[in-house]
C-alpha cells in the first residue's frame, strides 16, 4: 500500500509541469526577468521537498508502528 502512495509523487509532479506547460506560466516568468537557471533550481527545489516530506513521514511511521 505504500508503494502505491510514493508512486503518487511523480504524477503529482508531472501533472503540475504539464500545468506550467499548458498555462505558459514559464514563459512570463523569462519575460519577467527570472533566469533560466532559477526556474529549473526553483523546480527543482521544490520538487525534492515533495518527495522528501512524505518519504520522511512514511519512514517514521514505519519505526513508529514497528
Amino acid at each position: 500500500m505504500v508503494g502505491i502512495g510514493i508512486a503518487l509523487i511523480p504524477c503529482a509532479m508531472i501533472s503540475f509541469i504539464l500545468k506550467e506547460k499548458q498555462d505558459n506560466l514559464k514563459h512570463m516568468q523569462l519575460i519577467s526577468g527570472m533566469s533560466l537557471p532559477a526556474y529549473w533550481i526553483s523546480n527543482t527545489i521544490a520538487d525534492v521537498i515533495k518527495v522528501y516530506i512524505p518519504i520522511f513521514l512514511i519512514m517514521l511511521l514505519a519505526v513508529g508502528f514497528n
